[in-house]
C-alpha cells in the first residue's frame, strides 16, 4: 500500500459555520475555518476544531472535508493533542496527531496516518504535514 502525503494549511474563519456534530469529540467546539490540501490529495478544506483545553496541552480533534477539483469529498478526523507554547515560541502550539481519512470512492477503506505541525496563535494559522497509508 502506498503512502499519501499532503500539506495542509488551515485558517480560522469567524464567519464559518460549525459543520460537524460534537458527539465523541474531546472537550467543546472551538471554531471553524477554511484551508487547502496540496500533494497527493489536492483541494479546498472546510473544518471544525474541538478541544479539551488545559495549561500544558489541549486534547484536540479536527473534523473536516477536502473537496477536490473534481468535486469529490474526502472526510477526515484527527485525534491528538496540541502542546502548549514554549517561552522561545510563545504563540506556537505543536501537534502530532492521528488522522483517519474516511473510505470513499477514491479510497476503498479508511486511511490512517500522522498529522504533524503547528498552530500559530498570533495569526490563527495552522500548518501540517500529513502522511497516510
Amino acid at each position: 500500500m502506498s503512502t499519501q502525503t499532503l500539506n495542509v494549511e488551515l485558517d480560522y474563519d469567524p464567519q464559518a459555520k460549525q459543520a460537524s456534530d460534537a458527539a465523541g469529540k474531546p472537550g467543546g467546539y472551538i471554531g471553524s475555518g477554511v484551508g487547502t490540501a496540496t500533494g497527493d490529495i489536492n483541494g479546498s478544506i472546510a473544518w471544525d476544531l474541538y478541544e479539551d483545553q488545559s495549561p500544558e496541552k489541549c486534547d484536540a480533534s479536527f473534523v473536516g472535508v477536502i473537496t477536490t477539483p473534481t468535486g469529490d469529498e474526502i472526510n477526515f478526523q484527527t485525534r491528538g493533542m496540541l502542546l502548549a507554547p514554549t517561552p522561545a515560541e510563545p504563540a506556537i502550539f505543536r501537534t502530532n496527531s492521528e488522522i483517519v481519512i474516511v473510505a470513499n470512492q477514491q479510497f476503498p477503506s479508511d486511511l490512517k496516518g500522522d498529522w504533524i505541525g503547528t498552530f500559530d496563535a498570533s495569526t490563527y494559522h495552522h500548518s501540517y504535514v500529513v502522511n497516510v497509508q
